[in-house]
């Protein structure tokens, strides 16, 4: 399995060269929209609109309680979607919630502003200025919100594997440009990184069990996934502690799961009260 993620900022031509990739790839379009709405299936931010990064926003003062929660759902919910086979995803947070790994190849497009701003123009009837106005806004927006969630800028050249800028190359060129680059030797999967990958799955589906039970929905905790064997790790308030043996219980039901270890540790009272360890099947 392999993938392209490609982040291209509101009113780009990322959505155009997504499809023209599915096309030639054959391969699925996965889009920021379908990613947001399954996002509410996990009990996350459920009155979510169609995009996270919209001007008005008044879910996002609901989120900003635990964005840590929110990257959980998103991770889960690409997971769930990219299930099926290779794919390609259109949308500004998908460099951060696929790992780095060779067979995912991560796009940064260098939109001209004059594009971006024709477009809002045509989308929404607003005068040249008021364009540039909207624009700007929308941006200052995404910034605020993804360093919010992700703790970095999406428009971080080092956070890609490629930028490109598409005043110099039209959409076909750059999509046979992206094609050759997946040809290559340094984005082909190994037999290291096909199980790296199929770790990230099941994290995502472990992920997504958790979010989905009335017990654990709330639980930050920190899983690690390899060759199929899982470790869950973090810090409980002593009521949700309790459910210290629930968190396995989920864990283990989830398919593809061989061995789940746990270091579960409950929250102190008070700072000078060292934390409780637990480390053991339960």
């Amino acid at each position: 399995m392999s993938g392209i993620t490609i982040t291209d900022g509101a009113f780009g031509c990322g959505d155009m060269l997504a499809r023209r990739l599915t096309d030639l790839l054959g391969w699925r379009y996965l889009r920021e929209e379908a990613l947001i709405e399954s996002v509410q299936h996990y009990r996350v931010a459920r009155a979510i609109p169609t995009g996270m990064f919209e001007l008005r926003a008044p879910w996002w003062n609901r989120l900003v309680e635990n964005h840590a929660l929110y990257r959980i759902a998103l991770q889960a919910a690409l997971c769930d979607t990219a299930q099926g086979g290779s794919f390609v995803y259109h949308g500004v947070a998908g460099q951060e919630i696929v790992p780095q790994m060779r067979q995912i190849l991560r796009i940064f497009l260098v939109v001209p502003n004059e594009h971006r701003v024709e477009q809002v123009r045509l989308t929404k009837g607003l005068s040249g200025e008021r364009a540039k106005r909207w624009l700007a806004d929308m941006d200052r927006t995404t910034d605020r919100r993804f360093k919010a969630i992700f703790g970095v800028g999406w428009r971080d050249p080092s956070r890609y594997d490629c930028v490109l800028n598409t005043s110099k190359f039209s959409v076909e060129t750059t999509a046979r440009l992206i094609i050759n680059l997946t040809q290559q030797i340094e984005c082909q999967p190994t037999r290291q990184s096909e199980q790296t990958f199929h770790d990230f799955l099941l994290e995502g589906r472990i992920r997504a069990a958790l979010l989905t039970s009335d017990n654990t929905c709330r639980m930050d905790l920190k899983v690690d996934v390899h060759n199929r064997l899982v470790h869950v790790s973090g810090f409980l308030f002593p009521l949700e502690y309790d459910f210290k043996k629930e968190i396995v219980r989920v864990i283990e039901a989830v398919p593809g799961v061989n061995k789940v270890t746990s270091d579960i540790r409950l929250l102190p009272n008070d700072d000078s009260v060292p934390a409780i360890p637990e480390n053991s099947l339960y």
